[in-house]
């Protein structure tokens, strides 16, 4: 069986950031307020989604090389 599924983190939820992560080894997301994903869940596969400080994905983006 697979299940699409999309995760939002609201812009009204407070200051925070969301990181989506699958257990099938694909790179896991972070969310900012406003921002949304849609993934494809296979049977066996689990989503964990862990909170994070606001401005988590704006500090890796500063850290990525150029």
């Amino acid at each position: 069986m697979t299940l699409k599924i999309k995760i939002e983190v609201p812009t009204d939820g407070g200051p925070y950031e969301a990181q989506v992560a699958e257990s099938n080894g694909n790179p896991a997301h972070v969310l900012a307020p406003g921002e949304a994903v849609e993934l494809y869940v296979h049977s066996g596969n689990t989503i964990t989604v862990t909170e994070l400080p606001a401005g988590t994905k704006a500090a890796m983006s500063a850290q990525e090389p150029k």
